[in-house]
């Protein structure tokens, strides 16, 4: 970010299968976003299966995009699972704090 007062654009998904579809339409329009956010814990299509078909279809067409997993989750099976994917750059539990996004969005 150039700006630290710039206000954030933000898009909300309810599931991975939405988000796709979304980020098809970002990549068609040539607005594909900066960091993605997602919750492992999503109906239809839950976290881990929507950052295996991103890191198919999307991840090297768009390497710099900040890919972070955000969960209740304290399970280590999960993040050995996450850890599995080099491209997501943080596991997150929640709540996420604005000072733990603030530093995110930093890196």
């Amino acid at each position: 970010m150039d700006e630290v007062n710039q206000p954030l654009l933000h898009h909300f998904k309810l599931n991975g299968e939405e988000a796709l579809i979304w980020l098809r339409q970002c990549r068609s329009e040539a607005t594909f976003p900066d960091i993605i956010i997602v919750d492992l814990n999503m109906p239809v299509m839950n976290g881990l299966e929507f950052i295996q078909l991103y890191g198919e279809e999307f991840l090297a067409g768009y390497p710099d995009t900040k890919v972070l997993v955000l969960t209740s989750s304290v399970s280590g099976r999960d993040r050995a699972v996450i850890g599995q994917f080099d491209f997501v750059r943080d596991f997150v539990t929640k709540p996420l704090l604005s000072e733990k996004l603030a530093r995110i969005l930093e890196d």
